[in-house]
Formats: C-alpha cells, sequence, structure tokens
C-alpha cells in the first residue's frame, strides 16, 4: 500500500510479505550471492583444469538458490535489483560470467539424455532469467552487460547455441533477457547490433504483441520495475512467458527501440551461425 511501511498495511495489520521483504533487504537477500560466488571460487580453484566439473551437490545447490533469486524477483523486482545494486555490483558480475562460462560450456559438450546436461541446463536457463530481471529498467544494472575485459556478458548470451535463436523454446528462455538488458541502452544496442541479427528480436516481439491482442486482460504481466508477478504463474511461465520477464506495457515502445537501423548487420554472429547451418545441411 502506497505510503506504508514495508512491514504493515493500511489498517496498522502486520503484512507477512512486506515483513519478508524487509528482511530480504535488510540481509541482502540473505547473503545468497556473496555465498554462492565464494563456493564457486573455491571449486574453481580446487579444480584447475578448464574441463573440471562441478560436485552434483554444488550444481543443485546453484540452481535452488538462483531460483529463489528470480522468485524474489517475481515477487517484488525492487528489492531483487537494489539489494543487488551498486554495492554487489561486481560480485553479481562475477557470479553471472562463473555460472553462463561453466553451463555453456558443458551444455555444449554434453551428450543428448545425460542428467548432469540436464541439471546445468536448467541452472543456464536460470542464469539467462536472473540477468534479465536484474537489468530490468535500471540503466545502472544494464552497464553490466558491457563491463570487464574480454567477451562482455552480452556477447556471452549473443553466443549461446543455435536453438536459443532458432526454436521457440530457446528464444523464450533468451529473448526476454535481451530485451531487459538493452531497453533503453543505446550502448548496449550498439554492442547488439554487432553481435545478433536484431531482425529476428523484431519479429519475436513483433509476433508475441500480434499474439497478445486478444488475449491482453486475461494475461498476467510484469507490473514494472517495483512491482512484481501478481499471479500464480506456473514455473514454465516464469523462465519463457515473455509477460513475466518484460513489461507488456514497454512491448510497443522496445519494438520501435529495438527496429532502428535492425536490418544493417548482415554479418552479425548469430544471422551467420543461423545461415551457415542451414547450408551444411542443404
Amino acid at each position: 500500500v502506497a505510503g506504508c511501511e514495508p512491514g504493515a498495511t493500511a489498517s496498522g495489520v502486520a503484512n507477512p510479505a512486506g515483513a519478508v521483504l524487509q528482511m530480504l533487504r535488510r540481509t541482502e537477500l540473505f547473503g545468497i550471492v556473496s555465498i554462492l560466488l565464494s563456493i564457486l571460487l573455491s571449486e574453481g580453484r580446487r579444480e584447475k583444469s578448464s574441463t573440471a566439473t562441478l560436485p552434483q551437490t554444488v550444481i543443485s545447490l546453484s540452481f535452488q538458490a538462483l531460483r529463489v533469486l528470480n522468485q524474489v524477483a517475481r515477487l517484488d523486482l525492487a528489492t531483487l535489483q537494489e539489494s543487488l545494486g551498486a554495492c554487489r555490483h561486481q560480485e553479481i558480475y562475477h557470479l553471472l560470467v562463473c555460472l553462463l562460462d561453466y553451463c555453456t560450456a558443458r551444455v555444449q559438450s554434453g551428450k543428448p539424455g545425460q542428467d548432469r546436461g540436464q541439471e546445468e541446463n536448467e541452472l543456464l536457463h536460470e542464469t539467462i532469467v536472473l540477468l534479465g530481471y536484474y537489468c530490468l529498467q535500471r540503466p545502472g544494472n544494464q552497464s553490466i552487460m558491457c563491463y570487464g575485459e574480454g567477451q562482455t556478458l552480452l556477447a556471452k548470451i549473443t553466443s549461446l547455441p543455435l536453438h536459443y535463436f532458432m526454436e521457440e523454446k530457446g528464444r523464450g528462455v533468451l529473448f526476454p533477457t535481451i530485451l531487459a538488458t538493452c531497453f533503453g541502452s543505446m550502448q548496449n544496442l550498439e554492442l547488439l547490433r554487432n553481435e545478433m541479427n536484431l531482425s529476428l528480436l523484431q519479429k519475436y516481439l513483433a509476433a508475441k504483441i500480434q499474439h497478445s491482442k486478444p488475449e491482453q486482460s486475461s494475461h498476467t504481466k510484469l507490473e514494472g520495475a517495483k512491482g512484481g508477478v501478481t499471479s500464480s504463474a506456473t514455473a514454465t511461465d516464469g523462465i519463457t512467458g515473455l509477460a513475466q520477464r518484460f513489461p507488456t506495457a514497454l512491448w510497443q515502445e522496445a519494438l520501435a527501440f529495438f527496429s532502428d537501423e535492425a536490418l544493417i548487420a548482415p554479418g552479425s554472429k548469430a544471422e551467420g551461425k543461423a545461415e551457415g547451418d542451414v547450408a551444411a545441411s542443404s
């Protein structure tokens, strides 16, 4: 309720959800990011080889930790973004880089049907979702996409395997995060143009806008950077549902934002990767 303390309602009755959010802010999300990063870095030092496999317990712990963070975002996005704000910028960056690098390498090298590959695939999806929530409508957080030396976070997510660009399920995981991390940032948009064919993003967003028109009133929406998802969305919707991860009110504006000079990148990575794959199979 506007004007009330986080832990109370207008009638003065304690608000359980507000109390939980207040505790999450005070404890910086129970220190999940710091603890998880410490564990991952410790395992990385122990296993010197770049091809080393993390213990199953660490993979499971990482997956559950990221699920908690993403659920906090759905409950109250501002709590996640502010708790992982400027003072945790370095930590969240290193955590995301660590998980993206490890999971991408394992998923690409794994054999279909392997249980471990499936676990790491699910962890990769939660990592991609968290990145989107962290950056959504927060220019300061969006700067993380161009941060550091070497391959940027934006380059990493646009270098994922082909099915994230060509298959509906893959696009449902990746494209909402690309929208959230780049929308409103000219710097990120310029970098994105060099990494992928923006027409893929354009077509995806245009199709979602067209599909949502007759059902807009019945679909749940992400209320914006200060709110969370206000419905009982399924786990699948939380991963691949665009409305759960990028506000519907921004879709038309985003379509215009990403349409600007969208077709002037014929040598982009994703387009070239897709065309090369098609050529090889013909």
